[in-house]
């Protein structure tokens, strides 16, 4: 089955001040209509977000828990249309039955090896996932991290990953209490 081809949409992380702190805006409902057509049409949407100096962009998938039972997919701190291509080949292999699993380390998908995570439900808890959060509602499917490589082929949390790359992707497999102070946890406390 051939799907078609589309391009990544694009929300913007607005955060604004609330008496009780910050919170991401919701979606908003053509937006979500967006979504759920992606989701009819090809079985997953792919919403990516600019961080907009908060955090580096990031790109996931929302509806492969939905329609094939499967954990879904974010990658983080690329350009956002790097980012979705990496989560869209990997969703077009779900779809084709071949899972991607937490442990996997895959050379085959873009440039960088890849390694796939289990990401810790705290950072459920954070508005990382606020599109996915809103589309399931109260359900908090899996996520799976898309972790890309450096160039000599370390991994963040690796002792000899490039020092500077250390804030472009979060090490979500690590409770948010527990991950160096940065970008992501900053993201993570705006909750």
């Amino acid at each position: 089955m051939s799907v078609p081809r589309r391009t990544v949409a694009t929300m913007r992380l607005k955060l604004r001040k609330r008496p009780g702190g910050c919170e991401a805006d919701s979606p908003d409902l053509s937006y979500m209509q967006w979504i759920l057509s992606q989701v009819s049409t090809n079985g997953w949407a792919v919403p990516g977000v600019l961080g907009g100096g908060v955090a580096p962009s990031w790109a996931y998938s929302i509806g492969l828990w939905a329609t094939f039972g499967h954990p879904d997919l974010a990658a983080f701190g690329r350009p956002l249309d790097q980012l979705a291509v990496m989560v869209k080949t990997l969703c077009h292999r779900v779809a084709g039955d071949e899972a991607v699993s937490a442990g996997d380390v895959l050379d085959d998908v873009c440039p960088s090896t890849l390694a796939i995570r289990a990401i810790h439900d705290s950072w459920r808890m954070t508005p990382l996932f606020h599109a996915s959060d809103q589309f399931h509602g109260y359900i908090r499917p899996p996520i799976y991290q898309v972790a890309w490589a450096d160039a000599d082929g370390n991994f963040p949390g690796d002792l000899r990953y490039e020092p500077g790359l250390a804030d472009a992707q979060p090490m979500l497999w690590l409770p948010v209490d527990d991950h160096p102070p940065g970008p992501w946890t900053r993201l993570g406390a705006l909750a």
